[in-house]
């Protein structure tokens, strides 16, 4: 009998309460109401055998080792060892109070447990209700242990027993169940019992090992037990040996268990692989292993392994919870933590297997990984969680060494091939397939051939490695194409001879010629696989299909390559002969002997007597003989070795020996189009050295046979490429960019394009008019397209572009209009052409996209009161004195006379060099106002003219003397430009004297040069709309300006700004801080006058306008120009030549937390330091505001050295006291971080210590891809060595703005070539550069879009899609929307100027109706803030959205929307965007690269500010340019790929939100915008009237 511990008097006291409480609560669930309960209890485990899986877990939870159960006829006895014995704890006062629970309060309640004692589910949960299954089988069970005996009557009364149960030891645990009366319980758990063997139940318990089992009747226990053998741990994963035994069968399983966190809680899981019998193999016979919860399930993952994990069940515990919330949302992430477990197994099994000197893994790895998996879901059924362990494998079988090769080796992927033909997988060794297939001297890793059993007869299996792992297939062509003649030196003739057998038998399709296809293309024909006399190893034909080896039946053989007699024999002979190996001919002869010579031929003699005549001569002769069907073999094979004398276009005294396909016919346009060809030259055929050859033949049949060898007739040169990485970028980006990387390297490519040889420099130096119509009449039809051709999917594509030489001429100035100027093709129409001389060539007028002209309808003239000439004179004559008259006939005469010589001399230099379109659209600064000082907004408030001081008359004289100055100025400016502007063509890129050029340029054109002349040193602006931030009280918001406002504010100090009151009174505010973006202007007032702005707040309905007038502003170009003057280099320094090699990059694409990475890097050094001293440079006020948060945000404790410089725009960051002015001593302090804007590098600085000349210890430049070159390179020219530079930013976001187009698409990234996320290349040093590769904004289906636009694909997402922000917008349920629109010439529809920006009224309407209908679904459910950015490139657009959707939408808290162009919305992000993307106006016809909707920086930034939604509008397919578009349509192509979008054409969201699908159109009416308008009674929802400056929309409640 087992010892016995009395009960404390405590615990007696407890259990007698117990009892009681219990004993009232089963007399109210006797009631009839409440006596469901117990049925629904216990029915929640239908199987009755069930509660032996309860008792078990119970068993492991107490720490038992072992289990025992003996079964009588009318009873069950289960005890165990644990060490944990029966609780009791007094029960709750109410159900607000929370207890632990004492086992015996757990096993007699409702619905209660002790596992939520346990701090996570690793613990299957004792005595819960999965305990309450007992009572399938008893209506009293017993308990015993060393403290308590009790039973539990009617299901929760515990009752007291006075004895042991002679069963029991001392530290057992003994349930007894007495079978119910009148049913038979035995067989059903026998059954049981005998099934746990096959579902092993001990497997994921933690530490029971020996279950035993037998009946009454028997002597002997049956015996289910689990060892471990084996122990290793790799990383966090521990891998377990196991011996699984049952009775006397036994098996072993590998047992990989790791723990993992999911939100607070962390759990086991596992997975077990079985081990053959053998020992030797993992056993994958069973596709369908259960799913374990610590025991089998009834769900299968449908693969060969085992898998625990603590997920959640249904109450029967047989199946995952599959509910669509959080339950099952746990239950997917356990899955995809298993997939990964189960992946990173392979790679240990690999590496023991090994070490016992076994391959656990071979060609089984097939039947581990689910290769045929299914994406469909049943019921609550996981079906689909295979799909997540296929991905799981192909990720590791991708990245690791997993395949087994045929010599015992596991290899990856690249490494690996596969031979489908297995005679030729015999035949070629390990070796030999590395001396085919692997370049040694380039350290290539060897490879080998793997999988011996499968074979193309297995599609699945084949398809899987050769299409999902990439594993390349060899087949004979392959190896044929391989062979070089060092390989066949290498190998013995016997091996020769049975490859030669391998050919004729198995690989007939190589080499014999087919009747029906007369098809020469065969590998073996060309392959070094015969060995000559002389021991050479040759190809039996040559590349033009001529016979290259013959046969020697004991006839001498001069001059030929001979069959060697080492392959004599029967057989070798026959194959040799069917090859078509032969005694020489007539044909041969040429091949062999004439083409022989030329092959050899390296210069000739021309003195006489050189053999080059006669076989030149020969070769003439053959080609007037030869038939058709070989002319084409023997013209190719003859342009490939004969060379041509010619002569240098800049040399004509020597004659040089050229190869065809670089030299052109000698006639006399040739000669004037290269005649001044740069420093370059280019080769000229000589027909005079042909004199004996064309007095035989004439000259026409010898240039004939000369053009037909390959020379060029004109410039116009053709360009094949041969596969994806030949071709050029533009290309690369316009073709195949939507396919996988494997597909680019390995698909057959054919491009065809054409270019033209020279045209800059014949354009820039000779162009006369005949040239020009000579350069039209070259481009023939198929030069005006590249054509790509490939197969996909087994289907052929062929897809055109735009070929080089039309871009080119698209690029230039090199048409004579009818009046004989030169013109761009966009300034020119087809009927002045065809007047000037050009040709009719209609598929040249597409491909340029010149116009004919348009009809206009003059209008009617006004009435003007006609007048002679003679009256004229008469009236000059009567109003001034004669020699007021006479000097004015003078000053005219020589001003006209001034005109036709400048015209004259225009009209020369056109002639002399390349006419440059972009400088006649430069403003050049003339004295007096300019026109964006006073611009015309549009019939909105103007501002007022500038008082002007009243002058005294001037004489006619002076008057003629003020005009003629005038000229004079003009004149000497314009000659000063093109005198800058020819330095800066004549200038090396990126040198001190291109630098200073370009600067003096930049400085004109922004009206800031340093000489008497400039006139734009005052900004003037008027805003109309006054508005104030809710959130700061300091800051008002000016809108609606009359011109650009300059970024350079931002670096003003005290702004003033005058507010004109309706009233006629004035309030006059200076303001300390600026921030600017997309024509919005951020002030934030001094402190002394924030009483002021009290007051215009309260005056605000008021406030008619306001406007900025600032006389002498801070010039800050100046003030760079000035500071690249100090420099005082070289003409000939070159900043990038010179560029410090230690400068280190920090590459961030949007979202990857470049600012949190910046601050980390900062805070860090200061830590290092203690005198650290840091300058950080952004390009706006913005980003040192956010930056310096974050900063504090670090180091709220110590923030002492961060120091933002002078003003800020963040309120919290004065109250942080973080701001420091000009007279702070920053010697005086140990450490600073100082941020500021770049421009105040130029000119700004503390007491003692200028920005530029202090000794910084780091200076680090953010957002460096907006910052201009010119600014960027000072603090990298002025720090000194020891400073440590850092630059930030992407290059792939929103570039620098400048007014010269020479460096517009210049910064710092471009000159360093720093343009590849994916392939990291620097120039001309390799710096060091940091990739961000985590996006943390967007969900994944969101960022991987961007990621695969400009980012090679390589980020990571840290959301998961499930995070995405669930919203309602009337939509599908869909992350990416693409919505279609027409763009045609109808007014509605067309895409028209306004100002100098862009508008597409159409998508401007549809907008606002789209973001009324979303706001409005939105605004039902929303119960935190929801972002909106709509984002359009032209700032027209933006505008027109803005102030139409403020008409028409309803104002909601909860819904906040932002407008703006893609710049404005650098560095933010919205919950949705809104992006439209419309061409501009002139349409595609600049080169389509140029062209703002393609530049790679605009639509990267505009789709990358989404976090969970995006819309994006385009044209449709239907707009005759749309696929210029290219960057759109790729962009439209990697939304497709998704698969989490929808398209909509506009007709369709028309038709969602009105019911129609034509519903804007009938309300919308455009009108031009007259000099009057007078506006009646509205007709329609939308009137709209526009003109080219200005535009009026007035809405209607219609």
């Amino acid at each position: 009998m087992a010892r016995i511990t009395p009960l404390t008097t405590e615990e007696q006291r407890l259990f007698n309460e117990l009892q009681e409480s219990r004993r009232h609560d089963s007399k109210t669930f006797k009631k009839p109401a409440y006596i469901g309960i117990w049925k629904s209890i216990v029915d929640k485990y239908p199987e009755s055998a069930h509660f032996i899986y309860e008792l078990l877990q119970n068993a492991d939870d107490a720490k038992a080792t072992e289990v025992s159960m003996i079964i009588g006829d009318n009873y069950l006895i289960f005890k165990h060892n644990g060490t944990e014995g029966f609780t009791i704890t007094r029960e709750p006062e109410d159900e607000e109070e929370i207890v632990d629970y004492g086992h015996i309060n757990s096993i007699t309640a409702v619905g209660a447990s002790t596992k939520a004692n346990d701090n996570g589910t690793n613990k299957i949960g004792k005595f819960g209700v999965g305990f309450k299954s007992v009572f399938h089988i008893t209506d009293r069970p017993e308990i015993y242990d060393d403290k308590f005996r009790f039973a539990i009557e009617d299901y929760i009364v515990p009752t007291p027993l006075d004895h042991d149960h002679k069963e029991r030891r001392d530290g057992e645990t003994l349930f007894y169940f007495p079978f119910k009366e009148g049913i038979n319980q035995r067989d059903v758990i026998l059954s049981k019992l005998r099934a746990l063997n096959n579902n092993n139940p001990l497997l994921f318990l933690r530490y029971l090992c020996t279950i035993k089992w037998k009946e009454s009747s028997d002597d002997h226990y049956s015996v289910c037990s689990k060892k471990v053998l084996e122990h290793v741990s790799v990383d966090d994963v521990r891998c377990d040996l196991l011996s699984l035994t049952n009775g006397d069968s036994s098996k072993k399983m590998y047992q990989f268990k790791q723990e993992i966190q999911i939100g607070d809680s962390s759990h086991d899981i596992s997975v077990g692989f079985y081990i053959t019998d053998d020992g030797k193999d993992i056993d994958t016979s069973n596709q369908a292993q259960k799913v374990y919860c610590f025991f089998p399930t009834s769900e299968t993952f449908n693969v060969c392994f085992v898998s625990h994990a603590p997920f959640l069940l249904t109450d029967s515990r047989q199946q995952l919870k599959c509910d669509g919330g959080s339950d099952e949302q746990h239950n997917r992430q356990l899955i995809s933590a298993l997939a990964d477990l189960a992946a990173n197994a392979l790679p240990i099994l690999r590496d023991r297997s090994i070490s016992k000197g076994v391959h656990y893994l071979n060609d089984n790895i097939l039947s581990i990984i689910p290769i045929e998996y299914t994406y469909e879901e049943s019921g609550e059924s996981y079906i689909c969680a295979n799909k997540v362990f296929y991905d799981a494998f192909v990720s590791i079988c991708r990245e690791d060494s997993l395949l087994l090769s045929r010599g015992g080796h596991y290899l990856p992927p690249e490494r690996s091939r596969l031979i489908s033909n297995k005679k030729l997988k015999d035949i070629l060794s390990e070796k030999q397939l590395n001396a085919l297939f692997v370049d040694a001297d380039e350290d290539e890793e060897p490879i080998d051939v793997i999988s011996d059993s499968i074979s193309s007869n297995k599609p699945v299996e084949w398809d899987f490695l050769t299409d999902i792992l990439d594993v390349e297939e060899l087949t004979p062509e392959d190896v044929v194409k391989s062979i070089t003649a060092a390989f066949m030196e290498s190998q013995t003739i016997n091996w020769v001879k049975q490859f030669y057998s391998f050919l004729r038998n198995e690989a007939p399709n190589l080499w014999k010629l087919q009747e029906q296809t007369k098809n020469k293309s065969l590998p073996v024909w060309y392959a070094p696989i015969i060995k000559t006399t002389d021991g050479q190893w040759v190809a039996p034909y040559t590349n033009g299909g001529y016979h290259n080896v013959f046969l020697n039946n004991g006839i001498p053989i001069e001059g030929y390559n001979v069959v060697s007699t080492e392959l004599d024999g029967k057989f070798t002979h026959l194959f040799l002969e069917e090859l078509g190996i032969r005694e020489p001919n007539k044909d041969d002869y040429i091949n062999n002997i004439v083409l022989g010579f030329f092959r050899k031929c390296d210069s000739v003699n021309l003195d006489g007597g050189d053999p080059y005549f006669t076989y030149f001569r020969d070769l003439v002769s053959y080609r007037k003989t030869v038939g058709d069907d070989k002319k084409d073999a023997f013209l190719e094979n003859a342009k490939s070795v004969v060379h041509l004398l010619a002569r240098l276009t800049k040399d004509e005294d020597c004659v040089y020996y050229a190869k065809p396909d670089i030299v052109y016919d000698e006639t006399e346009l040739i000669k004037q189009y290269f005649s001044t060809f740069g420093s370059d030259y280019v080769y000229i055929i000589d027909y005079s050295l042909y004199e004996d050859c064309i007095k035989e033949f004439g000259k026409d049949y010898v240039r004939k046979f000369i053009l037909e060898l390959g020379i060029h007739e004109n410039p116009i040169t053709c360009r094949q490429y041969k596969s994806y990485a030949s071709l050029p970028n533009i290309f690369q980006e316009k073709f195949l960019w939507w396919t996988s990387d494997s597909y680019k390297r390995n698909c057959d490519v054919r491009l065809t394009d054409y270019d033209i040889i020279g045209i800059k420099h014949a354009v820039k130096n000779n162009l006369s008019p005949v040239l020009s119509r000579a350069i039209w009449d070259w481009m023939s039809e198929n030069t005006v397209k590249a054509v790509c051709k490939y197969t996909y999917n087994k289907v052929p594509w062929t897809e055109n572009a735009n070929s080089t030489a039309i871009e080119q001429l698209r690029k230039f100035t090199w048409l004579y209009d009818s009046e004989g100027h030169l013109v761009k093709t966009t300034n020119v129409t087809q009927e002045e052409l065809l007047s000037a001389g050009y040709s009719n060539r209609p598929y040249l007028f597409d491909a340029l996209n010149i116009q004919k002209e348009e009809v206009i309808e003059p209008e009617p003239e006004e009435e003007v009161e006609e007048r002679s000439e003679e009256e004229i004179k008469q009236d000059i004559i009567k109003d001034n004195t004669p020699e007021e008259v006479k000097a004015m006939k003078e000053l005219w005469e020589k001003t006209q006379a001034d005109l036709k010589r400048q015209e004259e001399e225009k009209q020369q230099k056109r002639e002399r060099k390349m006419h440059n379109p972009a400088s006649e659209d430069k403003s050049v600064p003339k004295n007096g106002l300019q026109d964006d000082d006073f611009k015309d907004d549009g019939g909105q408030i103007q501002p007022k003219p500038k008082k002007q001081k009243e002058a005294s008359p001037k004489s006619i004289d002076t008057v003629l003397q003020d005009f003629d100055e005038k000229i004079r100025i003009e004149k000497e400016e314009l000659e000063y430009v093109d005198a800058l502007r020819e330095q800066v063509e004549n200038a090396k890129q990126y040198s001190y004297s291109w630098f200073k050029s370009l600067m003096e340029l930049e400085c004109r054109a922004n009206g800031t040069a340093n000489d008497e002349n400039s006139t734009k040193r005052s900004i003037y602006i008027l805003f109309n709309r006054i508005e104030f931030d809710s959130q700061s009280p300091n800051i008002v918001i000016l809108k609606d300006s009359s011109r650009y406002i300059p970024m350079s504010l931002e670096d003003i100090e005290n702004i003033p700004v005058t507010f004109y009151l309706r009233s006629g009174s004035t309030i006059k505010i200076e303001f300390e801080a600026a921030s600017v973006k997309d024509g919005i202007l951020r002030l934030k007032v001094r402190k002394r006058d924030t009483e002021l702005l009290l007051k215009l707040k309260e005056n605000v309905d008021y406030v008619g306008r306001c406007e900025l007038n600032m006389d002498k502003p801070i010039d800050l170009l100046t003030k760079w120009h000035n500071l690249l003057e100090s420099l005082n280099y070289s003409a000939e320094y070159s900043f990038k030549d010179e560029i410090r090699p230690d400068i280190d990059f920090i590459y961030g694409p949007p979202g990857t937390g470049k600012t949190t990475h910046l601050a980390k890097m900062i805070t860090s050094l200061i830590e290092e330091n203690p005198k650290c001293k840091i300058l950080v440079l952004t390009p706006t006020n913005k980003a040192c505001d956010v930056l310096t948060r974050k900063l504090l945000d670090m180091n709220k404790e110590n923030d002492s050295w961060i120091w933002r410089f002078v003003a800020t725009m963040d309120e919290s960051l004065e109250k942080e006291d973080v701001v420091y002015g000009r007279e702070c001593d920053l010697d005086g302090q140990n450490q600073a971080c100082v941020i500021s804007t770049i421009a105040r590098y130029a000119f700004d600085g503390f007491q003692y210590a200028h920005l530029n000349d202090y000794p910084w210890d780091h200076i680090i430049i953010d957002e460096a891809s907006m910052i201009p070159l010119y600014q960027i390179m000072m603090p990298l020219a002025l720090s000194s060595e020891d400073t440590h530079i850092t630059i930030a930013g992407d290059p792939f976001q929103i570039e620098p703005i400048v007014k010269i187009d020479d460096w517009k698409e210049e910064n710092i990234y471009k000159m360093v070539n720093l343009n590849d996320f994916a392939n990291v290349k620097t120039e001309p040093h390799k710096f060091n550069v940091a990739k961000l590769m985590t996006q943390y904004r967007s969900v994944p289906s969101i960022g991987e879009v961007y990621s695969q636009f400009a980012y090679g694909g390589l980020l990571q997402h840290h959301r998961e899609e499930s995070s995405q922000r669930l919203l309602s917008l009337g939509l599908p349920a869909k992350t990416h929307t693409i919505i279609s629109f027409p763009v045609n010439n109808e007014s509605l529809y067309e895409t028209k100027k306004l100002g100098t920006s862009n508008i597409h009224l159409y998508s401007v309407l549809l907008t606002v109706e789209l973001l009324k209908y979303i706001t409005a679904n939105i605004a039902r459910d929303a119960t935190d803030v929801v972002r909106i950015g709509v984002i359009s490139p032209y700032s027209a657009e933006y505008q027109a959205i803005d102030k139409l959707a403020s008409q028409v939408l309803e104002s909601n808290d909860k819904i906040m929307i932002t407008y703006g162009t893609t710049h404005g919305f650098q560095g933010d992000e919205c919950d949705i965007v809104i992006c439209v993307f419309n061409p501009p106006a002139s349409g595609m016809v600049r080169a389509s690269d140029k062209v703002f909707i393609n530049k790679i920086n605009i639509l990267n930034v505009a789709i990358s500010r989404a976090k969970d939604y995006s819309i994006v509008l385009i044209p449709d397919k239907e707009y005759k340019f749309f696929d210029e578009m290219f960057r759109i349509k790729r962009l439209g192509k990697l939304i497709m790929a998704t698969k989490n979008c929808q398209t909509f054409s506009a007709g369709n969201i028309e038709n969602l939100i009105f019911g129609e699908s034509a519903h804007i159109e009938k309300s919308a009416y455009v009108t031009s915008h007259q000099t009057t308008n007078v506006y009646a009674d509205h007709f329609c929802k939308y009137e709209i009237r526009i003109s080219d400056d200005a535009m009026d929309i007035q809405v209607n409640d219609v």
